[in-house]
């Protein structure tokens, strides 16, 4: 029974890191770093794809392929992103729980 305790509290800090790198009451530098990075490209595709609707005069832009691939391609990238900063954070936290279990603070 004291051994399933100590798993969860281990298990614990680890949700709790994930929970801290996720929303986070100081931002950390790779979270701002991944996040803005994802929200430049993001931006930088949707701006080419009005770019490319206006150039061409599109009156309905949806029609275009072009539009429509960057547009998508603008998505992609915001969604990786995130995705790209919960792998750190859950790398992160792993990696203290690890450390928190070489100490013998959770077995």
């Amino acid at each position: 029974m004291t051994r399933m305790i100590r798993a969860r509290r281990c298990f614990g800090g680890f949700l709790s890191e994930v929970a801290t790198g996720q929303f986070p009451y100081v931002p950390s530098v790779s979270s701002t770093v991944v996040t803005g990075t994802g929200q430049v490209a993001s931006n930088v595709l949707w701006n080419k794809a009005m770019t490319h609707a206006a150039s061409r005069g599109l009156t309905y832009p949806m029609k275009s392929s072009i539009f429509r691939r960057l547009l998508g391609a603008s998505n992609k990238a915001l969604s990786a992103a995130f995705f790209a900063n919960l792998a750190y954070d859950e790398g992160n936290a792993l990696y203290h729980e690890v450390q928190a279990s070489r100490r013998g603070e959770c077995q």
